[in-house]
């Protein structure tokens, strides 16, 4: 799969996952949806301040943050699944710098293979005990 077709599977599935915090996803879709992420989060921004006010730049550009936040947050706690470690870790970015370093190693460390406790190893078909595979 090239690069671009890499990054349409992997924006087109996280959206599909919005709420979903179960499963995996593995380093490669996470840091592409993040690097489109940070670009779209730029150009909302940018638009937003053409906008007629300053207010209304304001609620696009907050209503665009608000929208992407939980997609944000499924796809760090399936990044995490994926590494087999509970969603829960998500909670130590709470802690000041120290917080945000630990999950910043959290999402570099590569995917655990084969299915481990939270599904189906993302870069492969197999199934994890006790699920199907679809």
């Amino acid at each position: 799969m090239t690069l671009p077709e890499q990054l349409r599977h992997s924006i087109k599935d996280t959206y599909k996952n919005t709420l979903n915090f179960k499963g995996r996803t593995g380093r490669l879709d996470y840091w592409l949806f993040i690097g489109f992420y940070a670009v779209a989060s730029l150009f909302v921004y940018a638009l937003s301040a053409l906008a007629i006010t300053e207010e209304v730049g304001e609620v696009i550009y907050g209503i665009f943050v608000f929208v992407h936040f939980f997609i944000l947050i499924g796809l760090q706690a399936r990044r995490l699944h994926d590494t087999n470690k509970s969603a829960w870790w998500l909670l130590i970015g709470f802690i000041p710098l120290i917080g945000m370093i630990v999950l910043l190693v959290f999402y570099i460390l590569p995917s655990d293979q084969g299915p481990n406790r939270y599904g189906n190893d993302p870069n492969t078909f197999e199934s994890a005990p006790g699920q199907e595979v679809l």
